[in-house]
């Protein structure tokens, strides 16, 4: 289900097709149990959740929820037409119908855990989530009664990423990118607690690289942002992610992003695939050099753990990437020597 908001009941019946629901009575009813389960921070260990997509709203139902942010018919409806998929032709009765609305179930698949009536909920824990409302405002949702009340989120943000979840020692972590203040050195991120506060703030997140994110994670559950701070001195911060507790300081990195040809897939050459890797700058190259004249010089750090990777080639100083002119990603590495060295391929 990719724990992401649906516009209309099509999407889901999409996703029904293709037996990533479970399905439990052998029969489609308007809504979709996701059999792809994610697991967050609980009170004494990480628990797994379910997404729940549902949509079959009556239009009276509708028209309270609509009552309850204080929106009209009219207004909901050319909403709906503009940002919702939903065609001109389509009545009050079929956006009513057609609306997903998202909650929580427990791994179990049955278990509510919170009531599918948000257009979007990106659980932080077993006891808050952050949720869109149906004003399509983002609110922190605590699961402390029969009757979760919408707090605002204290952070005035451009982007949120959703990291980990895959398996039970590597929960869910949620991570907000601020917005930029006047006069800001780089960018500042929060990492969420499991309650919806700041586990902690880092500030002057710099990235010299074409990657998607300036941070990192790692498969060991870890997570690095390179950081420059007033001297001009880079490093970076690197973040547990089980214990939500700072790891350490290390080198500073650039993010890359990779052609799938080179990082992970050698069968996949499709020019808008790619994937992020971290890599750290160990030098320059000089003038003479033609068109790679300061291009700058990378050795690769292990996707494992964060750790500098050696580069097992005498003489080998490092790698400097290939871009072509219509394709952003790198799609190839000049190795570069001191003198000499033995480079073989397999």
């Amino acid at each position: 289900m990719a724990w992401r908001e649906y516009s209309r009941k099509q999407v889901v019946e999409n996703y029904y097709s293709r037996k990533i629901c479970l399905d439990n009575d052998g029969q489609f009813a308007n809504q979709c149990i996701s059999k792809e389960v994610k697991y967050f921070r609980g009170t004494d260990r990480n628990i797994g959740i379910r997404l729940w997509s549902k949509f079959g709203t009556s239009e009276s139902e509708f028209d309270r929820k609509l009552a309850e942010f204080n929106i009209t018919r009219e207004n909901y409806l050319k909403y709906a037409y503009q940002y919702e998929k939903f065609y001109e032709s389509d009545d009050f009765g079929d956006v009513a119908n057609g609306t997903v609305f998202q909650g929580l179930i427990a791994e179990d698949g049955k278990t509510v855990i919170l009531p599918a009536i948000y257009r979007s909920v990106l659980p932080l824990s077993d006891k808050a989530a952050i949720v869109t409302a149906f004003n399509q405002k983002k609110y922190l949702v605590m699961f402390n009664d029969d009757s979760p009340k919408l707090t605002e989120i204290p952070y005035s943000y451009t982007n949120w990423y959703m990291i980990y979840g895959g398996s039970n020692s590597k929960p869910v972590t949620v991570v907000f990118k601020l917005k930029a203040e006047e006069n800001q050195l780089g960018d500042t991120y929060v990492v969420l607690d499991k309650l919806g506060g700041a586990a902690f703030t880092i500030e002057n997140v710099t990235s010299n690289g074409n990657g998607t994110m300036a941070f990192h994670e790692y498969n060991n559950g870890t997570i690095a942002f390179p950081v420059k701070n007033a001297d001009g001195v880079t490093f970076s911060v690197t973040v547990d992610t089980q214990t939500l507790q700072t790891f350490g300081v290390g080198p500073a990195f650039d993010t890359l992003n990779i052609g799938y040809a080179l990082a992970d897939y050698w069968k996949d050459n499709n020019f808008n695939h790619g994937k992020d890797i971290s890599m750290q700058k160990v030098g320059t190259l000089g003038s003479g050099h033609g068109l790679m004249s300061g291009q700058t010089i990378y050795q690769p750090i292990s996707e494992e753990d964060g750790s500098l990777a050696p580069l097992n080639v005498d003489g080998l100083l490092g790698l400097a990437p290939i871009f072509l002119p219509e394709i952003e990603k790198v799609r190839g590495w000049i190795p570069l020597c001191q003198d000499s060295c033995r480079l073989s391929f397999s």
